[in-house]
C-alpha cells in the first residue's frame, strides 16, 4: 500500500520528506505509518487488515463518503463526542450500520 501513496505522492514529497531518519526509513514513510496507527486507534481502519491493505471501518466509510464527509477531520472529532446510541443512529441513517454475518452450515 505504501508504494501506491509514494506513487500518488510523487511529485509533492520534498528533499526532507526523502530524508532517511535513523532507523533507515524515509521520513515521508514513517509519517504514514504513524497516521495509520493512529487511525486504527481511532476506529477508523481495521484492526485486523494485513499483506499492505488498508480497509476502512464503518466510521471510516462514514467519514469519507457520509454525510459528515465535507470536513471529516472536523467531523470525527464531533463523531466522538456523541454518545454511542447517537453514534449508533448516525451510522445507521448513513446505511452504514454492520449487518450480522450468517454462517452457513
Amino acid at each position: 500500500m505504501l508504494r501506491e501513496v509514494k506513487r500518488d505522492l510523487e511529485g509533492r514529497l520534498t528533499p526532507y520528506d526523502r530524508a532517511d531518519i535513523k532507523s533507515g526509513t524515509e521520513r515521508w514513510q514513517k509519517t504514514a505509518d504513524y497516521e495509520v496507527l493512529q487511525m486504527r486507534q481511532e476506529g477508523l481502519l481495521q484492526p485486523d487488515s494485513h499483506d499492505g491493505v488498508w480497509a476502512l471501518t464503518v466510521k471510516g466509510k462514514l467519514l469519507l463518503e457520509g454525510p459528515m464527509a465535507e470536513d471529516p477531520a472536523k467531523n470525527l472529532r464531533r463523531f466522538k463526542q456523541l454518545s454511542p446510541e447517537k453514534q449508533a443512529e448516525l451510522l445507521e441513517l448513513a446505511g452504514l450500520t454492520k449487518k450480522p454475518k450468517i454462517h452457513d452450515k
